[in-house]
């Protein structure tokens, strides 16, 4: 694959060492014929690869990208799977995708090398699923053992400390190099699992048996594995294919809401990137994969999500298996994600709670550059909500938590930060260093509702401002306030957005200083946003005094009847 300097279009190359550059548009503008495999034939059109389908027993589909308006939500899932190829020459797996997979043995099976095999699960997922899967490896099989080691659940114990009790147990049954690992259960077992199957005897084979969404349409697909670092998300790892993907999707009758929501994160993901059909389908149909009071989530739009993801994932992973450029596209959200994971702290939010929060501002930022237009902006901001998905980042971070972070983002290269952005119609997307950084700046200014609290602690750490006495009827604590945030050339409407948020969605202890702060810095820059003000003013018995330190509260006390 080769891609010319600064965002032109993809084109497929023979020359097997072409590289990507640094600013990638994932366009595809002129038909290509090309061969993926021997047995199929492809035409590669815009935004689109069709390939033809072998026939079969089962429905198979070869890093497909079928048009969605041709699927059926409410065709019935049947006990024949679905096959999405994820191709990679002779490290290529099938993904298999269907209700009541762990109870057809020979798909297990057929996967298994040698005689033993240890299952990797976790606290929650062993009690619900273990058995069935020791049954589906050993069942017509006695010649396989099977061995398991049950991890504790959740993000934070994804880390060098919980990986070794995999190496521990597998040195203690004995495994060989003809053995098997096999992950159940979401995403950070995944991850774990592979890793420690790419690690022990430097390479084991492994399967994926995703529980979860996060892990059905996105994590188990592709060979990303690893740990986390506490300077960073998924610093340590490795690229390591597993010999198959089985996507029950009956495991997910037990995943909690919570869980379920997080993992739609990714679904809707694909839509904005690459394949705007996909997005729009979403909008008329995430009711369909939300439970409520009123009805239960439908099987079949779930079966279609997951099996469309996957399509996905695989015809990218397909291109570009080391993320040289192309896979890159598929972390829209996700720098501003982990920075949100690292500086909040694992586990505290759900993977995708935090890569919907980064998403909102990957496309705020597009379109602060100019690159989208702001209907965008807003189907994205509704669709996370109807998903139940945070759209702002916690309370807690900060503009310098969230840089410190990225600093050491993957993405990173020659010390310039790299970022998935938003660029033209809905589905295009730019893997890209060259942004106008003050852009960046804004948007991260934006989102954290703790800049007051920046300032505050850098001001005193540089010694710049002593904070003032407030005697009663002065102001100057007030004054001392928005004086520090002009030192930091904040904008206007920043501050006002950003206090706003804070001081309506949880209560500090100087609450009255975050709403003074908001009409004080509207006055000291020109009174913008009277007329806002003069419906919100928390204080307007008070205003006197503030006529005299600030002139242009003059049109707002009128406005609002303070004196």
């Amino acid at each position: 694959m080769a891609c010319a300097t600064n965002a032109i279009s993809l084109s497929l190359s023979s020359n097997p060492n072409s590289k990507l550059s640094s600013d990638f548009i994932p366009k595809l503008n002129k038909p290509v014929n090309v061969s993926l495999r021997a047995s199929t034939s492809a035409e590669l059109n815009p935004g689109r690869l069709f390939l033809s389908r072998p026939i079969g027993l089962s429905r198979r589909i070869c890093a497909n990208a079928t048009p969605v308006m041709d699927q059926s939500v409410g065709e019935r899932s049947s006990s024949v799977p679905t096959i999405v190829e994820v191709d990679l020459g002779n490290r290529s797996y099938p993904i298999y995708i269907g209700s009541g997979l762990l109870d057809q043995h020979e798909l297990l099976q057929k996967h298994v090398r040698g005689k033993k095999v240890l299952v990797v699960t976790n606290t929650t997922i062993a009690p619900l699923y273990l058995d069935k899967v020791v049954d589906a490896l050993t069942k017509g099989n006695p010649n396989v053992s099977v061995e398991n080691v049950i991890l504790p659940d959740g993000e934070k114990y994804k880390n060098m400390e919980t990986l070794m009790k995999v190496f521990d147990k597998a040195i203690e049954s004995r495994l060989d190099r003809r053995c098997t690992f096999v992950a159940l259960g979401g995403g950070v077992i995944g991850d774990m699992c592979g890793f420690a199957a790419a690690a022990f005897l430097r390479g084991v084979n492994f399967i994926q048996i995703p529980t979860t969404v996060m892990a059905q349409v996105d994590s188990s697909v592709g060979g990303k594995t690893g740990i986390n670092h506490p300077l960073g998300k998924n610093l340590i790892g490795a690229f390591y294919q597993p010999q198959c993907v089985l996507i029950d999707t009956d495991t997910l009758n037990t995943l909690p809401d919570r869980e379920l929501a997080s993992g739609l994160a990714e679904v809707i993901k694909y839509g904005l990137i690459r394949d705007a059909e996909f997005f729009e389908w979403q909008e008329k149909n995430m009711e369909k994969l939300m439970a409520s009071a009123d009805h239960y989530r439908d099987p079949d739009a779930f079966a279609y999500a997951i099996k469309r993801s996957c399509e996905n994932k695989a015809e990218v992973v397909s291109l570009d298996e080391k993320e040289s450029g192309l896979r890159a596209t598929l972390n829209l959200g996700h720098t501003f994600g982990h920075a949100i994971e690292t500086g909040f702290g694992y586990g505290e939010w759900l993977h995708g709670e935090a890569v919907a929060a980064g998403t909102v501002m990957a496309v705020d930022m597009s379109y602060r550059l100019g690159w989208i237009d702001s209907s965008i902006v807003k189907r994205v901001n509704d669709i996370l909500q109807r998903a139940k998905l945070p759209t702002d980042p916690p309370e807690t971070m900060t503009v310098e938590m969230f840089k410190s972070v990225m600093a050491v983002d993957k993405k990173v290269a020659d010390g310039l930060l790299r970022l998935i952005l938003l660029k033209g119609p809905l589905g295009n997307c730019v893997f890209t260093g060259e942004y106008d950084r003050k852009a960046l700046d804004d948007t991260l200014s934006a989102f954290c509702k703790a800049i007051w609290i920046e300032w505050w602690r850098k001001a005193r750490k540089e010694k710049k401002l002593e904070r003032p006495e407030e005697g009663d009827g002065s102001i100057g604590v007030w004054e001392w306030i928005v004086s520090m945030s002009l030192s930091f050339k904040v904008n206007n409407a920043t501050l006002c957005d950003q206090i706003a948020r804070t001081w309506q969605n949880k209560s500090y202890g100087e609450r009255d200083v975050l709403r003074k702060v908001r009409w004080l810095w509207c006055f000291s820059r020109g009174g913008l946003l009277v007329e806002h003000m003069s419906n919100n003013c928390p204080f307007p018995s008070r205003m006197g005094g503030y006529k005299l330190a600030f002139p242009e509260a003059n049109m707002f006390c009128t406005l609002c009847g303070g004196s």
